[in-house]
């Protein structure tokens, strides 16, 4: 016997909707793991972070510590749910200067100091919750959140009067919230380029990436 026309009409909705039903669930259980490695350049201030070590505060009012390029290396592991990113990575940077440019004097403990700076290394572990959208199907577009445990260590000669300068090593850590948007753009399967920047109104500092990575879906 033929279906009546209501359970006809009944059992025809519920096959259109299957497709979309069945669609929306494959959506929503989208889960891809991501590993990125790259280079990051820009310019950053740490003079506002508060530096302990040998040197009083007055020893770090110039130089490259109150603002400086950087450059340097960029790695992350990011899980993707749906449109949904949490990232955790690290960034090593160092700040380019002239050395012989930074020598500079200051009075400490009665004595005239000549400091010169010998390098501005950073570290920072960033963690970041974030969303991102396809603007086709080879690029996507996001935007991170950040927050980031920064420490940066600078390592300074120090002369006084006619005595050899002696090495002197300085160090900050400060945890600093940021911003990161950028576009990645799939190369082949599994593998892409992006292009990004971040910056934090804390320091601050501003820099653009550069980084290839790789995904699992």
């Amino acid at each position: 016997a033929e279906p009546r026309t209501g359970d006809r009409d009944a059992l025809e909705r519920e096959l259109e909707a299957a497709p979309g039903e069945a669609s929306r669930d494959r959506t929503m259980e989208h889960l891809r793991f991501e590993g990125t490695f790259g280079f990051l350049g820009g310019w950053a201030r740490y003079g506002d972070l508060g530096f302990a070590g040998t040197l009083p505060a007055s020893a770090f009012e110039a130089g490259p510590i109150t603002g400086a390029p950087i450059a340097g290396l960029r790695y992350d592991l990011r899980l993707v749910v749906a449109f949904v990113r949490m990232t955790v990575g690290a960034d090593l940077a160092w700040s380019l200067y002239d050395a012989g440019e930074t020598s500079r004097t200051f009075v400490f403990d009665e004595q005239t100091h000549t400091v010169s700076d010998r390098s501005v290394f950073s570290w920072s572990l960033r963690f970041g919750l974030g969303f991102e959208l396809a603007a086709s199907s080879d690029v996507r577009v996001f935007a991170d959140l950040l927050g980031s445990l920064r420490v940066v260590e600078a390592q300074s000669a120090v002369a006084s009067g006619t005595t050899a300068s002696t090495q002197v090593s300085s160090q900050a850590m400060t945890f600093v919230p940021g911003l990161r948007i950028g576009a990645r753009m799939r190369v082949v399967d599994a593998f892409f380029v992006q292009l990004a920047a971040d910056g934090s109104p804390i320091g601050p500092w501003v820099t653009g990436e550069l980084s290839v990575g790789g995904a699992i879906e």
